[in-house]
């Protein structure tokens, strides 16, 4: 009976001495081939697209987070797009009243914690996630409409609709929400190019012949973010 204690207490040894000289495996976090390929795309002019500010805070632990769960569930470049599209459509909830200070304020950590924004907001808290990835995005403003002889299609297919507000003006500035909107544009090589996405529906949207996206600009400030002040883009969108 001795003699199997002996080999009991060699046995337990022998496991505590492997396993403080075996490092434990944590998940892989590095940079994916995928990704690695993708950046080779990448003019030097697109660096801007890539770029870290407060708004766009994604190294922050709670966009980090979401980041690493990204890449180790993606295989491409579309898939992570369509991943970081589905995670802040289901996390942050579409808020009809959120004020515009709440765009001019709050950094995409903040939005996402808050798990509440608009079309400007839950835009920003996309892009932040796409370049935290290595992904090139950017911010786009003006206006949205739907086809109306195909919005059947959206209940008849299941498909999400984006979220379109009546255009309230305010002393000739008008908010990027509903139909004076925001989305973003994602850099997607597989695609041609610029793809456009949108956040209320969580989609892209190259393929989506039911919707008009006007452009106005490509927001360089926060206020262009958040509102227009182009009179003559304000009363042309009220008309679609």
């Amino acid at each position: 009976m001795k003699n199997y204690w002996w080999i009991v207490i060699i046995v337990v040894l022998g496991i505590i001495l492997y396993s403080r000289q075996t490092p434990i495996s944590l998940p892989d976090t590095e940079t994916p081939i995928w990704l690695e390929e993708y950046s080779k795309t990448l003019t030097p002019g697109m660096s801007h697209y890539l770029r870290e500010t407060s708004l766009y805070d994604y190294s922050s632990p709670e966009i980090q987070e979401i980041v690493n769960k990204i890449k180790l569930e993606s295989k491409s470049v579309e898939d992570a797009v369509k991943l970081t599209l589905d995670y802040v459509y289901f996390n942050v909830n579409y808020n009809w009243g959120e004020s515009d200070s709440v765009c001019y304020s709050s950094s995409a950590s903040t939005i996402l914690t808050k798990k509440s924004g608009q079309c400007d907001t839950m835009s920003r808290v996309n892009i932040a996630i796409l370049r935290g990835l290595g992904i090139a995005a950017r911010p786009e403003g003006g206006c949205l409409a739907f086809d109306q002889s195909c919005i059947q299609t959206y209940s008849i297919l299941g498909l999400r609709k984006p979220v379109i507000q009546k255009i309230v003006e305010t002393n000739g500035i008008a908010s990027r929400q509903g139909g004076l909107h925001a989305w973003l544009e994602v850099y997607i090589p597989s695609k041609g190019g610029w793809v456009d996405a949108e956040s209320t529906s969580g989609t892209l949207i190259d393929e989506d012949d039911c919707l008009l996206f006007v452009h106005e600009l490509y927001p360089v400030n926060v206020i262009e973010e958040c509102v227009s002040t182009d009179i003559s883009f304000i009363n042309m969108c009220k008309k679609l």
